[in-house]
């Protein structure tokens, strides 16, 4: 947990990878619909 947002923190790894924008939000939201986040992009991770 590095960044301010769940969005953030899941894009850090394809970030990384140096893929296109377009493509890390592709994946962002993919991802977090697949472990039941779907709509949780803009939260903090803090509790």
């Amino acid at each position: 947990m590095f960044a301010p947002t769940v969005e953030e923190d899941v894009a850090f790894g394809p970030m990384n990878l140096g893929l296109p924008i377009e493509e890390v939000e592709k994946r962002v939201k993919l991802s977090l619909e697949r472990v039941g986040m779907g709509g949780f992009e803009k939260k903090s991770h803090t509790i």
